[in-house]
């Protein structure tokens, strides 16, 4: 049995993805992946508006979260500035979220 650490990085991006092109789900079926410490309270309704809305304002549609601090503290030179005013400059795949097409 394989360990965590054995895994690749970017796995929890690329293996979701290759799980989901198996699956023969729409393309418009709206995909969230979370960590096991993202908790969101409020339905599937509201998780999907919220989702269209930081989609639209974005013009984009695949959404990480970001965070004010990078982890491991040491990758934080690798990030480029912020975009605009953003607060949050660093990528968390601790959550994405997007279609599946």
């Amino acid at each position: 049995r394989r360990h965590l650490r054995d895994t690749p990085p970017g796995a929890k991006l690329v293996l979701p993805l290759h799980y989901l092109a198996a699956c023969g789900y729409s393309n418009d079926t709206l995909v969230v992946f979370t960590d096991h410490d993202v908790l969101f309270q409020g339905g599937a309704a509201a998780l999907r508006e919220a989702y269209r809305a930081a989609a639209a304002a974005s013009g984009s549609h695949l959404l990480f979260s970001t965070e004010h601090q990078p982890y491991p503290e040491e990758v934080g030179p690798l990030f480029p500035p912020a975009p605009g005013p953003a607060p949050f400059r660093y990528l968390n795949s601790g959550m994405w979220a997007g279609p599946v097409g």
